[in-house]
């Protein structure tokens, strides 16, 4: 990988929404951001080898097909019949096996097995499916001669085997980017496509749609019936030109939606510099791209002997003096400019902004930390049933548990841009989390939460969890010995830090880099690489926006 900065003359959301993780703080027009390389790896095939036996020539044949992503798999075709050729559909899936492993090959004369296990499965939308521990694939392939007495492969399995430094080496991660409801926010959903002719894989993506696990979240403002008519984008001395066809957009605000869209999309790709987006011939060149949210995700929330305190950048606010609400805790802001602050105290749920005074906006027993997303809700769990509430306390909605067994929800964490929750929930001597879409109506008010999947985590409690970025869960748990933070990023592998053992609370920044520990005699830790700093505050149960 390589850095890359990217200036764009556009608003700061553009350039927020451009990123997998959110920019930590407001209006800027830099940004720095991991990209595969333009000059990536290209793995090279070779056809097959006369006199091969059966298992050397499908063993050859997996190694072609690997590289099949650099040439369009014309040397892996090469190992087929007719026949296979026209019946092979190399794209349908991609099964990944770790690096450690060399895939079993046993046959006869005629028919070949190869075995492994598989870690992965990239599917053909580009959505990155973890296995289970003990996951294998078993592939059978079918071979026989051709006029001259070598062996070609005359059935096969759809789909590739990769090894993961190949997958690596030939796939990119990339965000396909859909709006939130109310059109005010970009919303990542994480892809695996392949680096060549990567910006064609996200464009048809756009036109296709997003995948079923954010679905009931998002909306698009590519317009109905919408097609390439090429099915390629052209990418130019840097400039990528997209030609959409289909239904003709008249009104300004879907002109604009639909260049945010499709510039935050391309603008991940490599090499290019500016994005040209036509409708039916139409440019969209003079489009202005939307303002949206300030971003504020580097502030920080706590407690110290003068009461809830804001910290902003340089600046420290006292929100509420300590004479006001003593024995006030769990505080939480949100991730913009104008977020409001969240408290409870005893048994009630207070809102805040700063200079005003603070609203009691709901009441009851074991209220969990509030979380509060870019459009001001406030989300708690009371009673296992999750309550999100406004400011003023006047509007609230009440989402019933999604599970019908004894279970119960301790606590939510909404995503910054407000498109996805975690939830943690106890029951039966185990702990688990899991993640699920957000509904919204068209204003953004909160009208449920899909069905949820669970993060695959080992057995150990789950202590806390919070969100760093847009697309990255942090997950706190207790083992028998110590303690540990896992960061499970949508469509990758998830990654493991040993923490502090007496850590109680977690909570993310702008990127999984930034994230801070509360432990139970009040000290904080912040990330430091792999490790853990004690910080020097003053404050007691610090926290970003969460």
């Amino acid at each position: 990988m390589r850095r890359k900065i990217f200036t764009m003359v556009m608003a700061c959301t553009l350039v927020l929404a451009g990123c997998s993780s959110l920019p930590s703080s407001g209006p800027v027009t830099s940004f720095e951001r991991d990209i595969p390389d333009a000059e990536s790896l290209v793995l090279k095939g070779y056809g097959p080898v006369a006199g091969s036996t059966p298992d050397i020539l499908v063993r050859d044949f997996l190694r072609a097909s690997a590289a099949g992503l650099s040439d369009d798999f014309q040397v892996a075709r090469s190992y087929l019949t007719d026949r296979a050729k026209a019946a092979w559909r190399p794209e349908s899936q991609v099964q990944i096996y770790s690096d450690d492993q060399t895939p079993f090959v046993t046959g006869d004369a005629s028919t070949v097995s190869v075995s492994v296990g598989v870690n992965a499965v990239v599917t053909p939308d580009g959505s990155y499916e973890e296995q289970a521990a003990s996951s294998k694939t078993s592939l059978k392939y079918k071979l026989t001669t051709n006029s001259l007495g070598e062996w070609r492969i005359d059935e096969l399995p759809d789909g590739v085997l990769l090894s993961q430094s190949s997958f690596h080496a030939v796939y990119t991660q990339a965000s396909v980017y859909f709006f939130a409801p109310d059109y005010r926010a970009l919303v990542p959903d994480r892809r695996w496509y392949p680096v060549r002719r990567l910006e064609s894989h996200l464009m048809q993506a756009l036109i296709e749609g997003p995948s079923s696990d954010i679905a009931s979240a998002v909306v698009s403002a590519i317009p109905a019936g919408a097609r390439l008519p090429l099915q390629q984008v052209a990418v130019t001395a840097g400039v990528a030109d997209v030609q959409l066809e289909g239904e003709y957009l008249v009104s300004s605000e879907q002109q604009e939606a639909l260049k945010w869209q499709v510039t935050s999309t391309l603008a991940q790709v490599p090499g290019v510099t500016e994005v040209r987006v036509q409708n039916n011939g139409m440019r969209l060149d003079d489009v202005a791209i939307p303002a949206g949210p300030t971003w504020a995700m580097d502030k920080r929330v706590g407690f110290n002997k003068s009461g809830l305190v804001l910290r902003d950048r340089s600046f420290t606010t006292v929100v509420v003096p300590s004479s006001e609400q003593p024995g006030a805790h769990a505080a939480s802001v949100g991730p913009v400019d104008s977020s409001p602050l969240a408290f409870i105290n005893g048994d009630k749920l207070f809102s805040v902004r700063v200079g005003g005074k603070p609203v009691q906006i709901l009441e009851g027993e074991g209220i969990s930390r509030p979380s509060i997303d870019r459009l001001d809700w406030i989300w708690t769990v009371v009673g296992n049933e999750v309550v999100v509430t406004n400011p003023a306390g006047d509007d609230s909605v009440r989402i019933a548990s999604p599970w019908q067994d004894d279970r119960s929800i301790k606590s939510i964490s909404i995503s910054p841009d407000g498109a996805r929750a975690l939830l943690r929930r106890d029951g039966d001597g185990s702990s688990s989390v899991w993640m699920a879409a957000v509904k919204r109506n068209a204003q953004g008010k909160p009208a449920g939460i899909d069905v949820p999947r669970r993060v695959e985590l080992d057995a150990a409690e789950v202590l806390d969890v919070s969100w760093a970025g847009n697309t990255s869960a942090l997950i706190l748990q207790r083992g028998d010995e110590a303690s540990k933070v896992t960061i499970s990023s949508l469509g990758s592998v998830p990654e493991t830090l040993e923490a502090p053992a007496d850590a109680i609370k977690i909570s993310g920044g702008a990127t999984p880099q930034a994230v801070l520990l509360d432990t139970k005699d009040e000290a904080i830790y912040s990330r430091f690489g792999v490790s853990w700093r004690s910080s020097t505050t003053d404050l007691v149960e610090e926290s970003y926006p969460h």
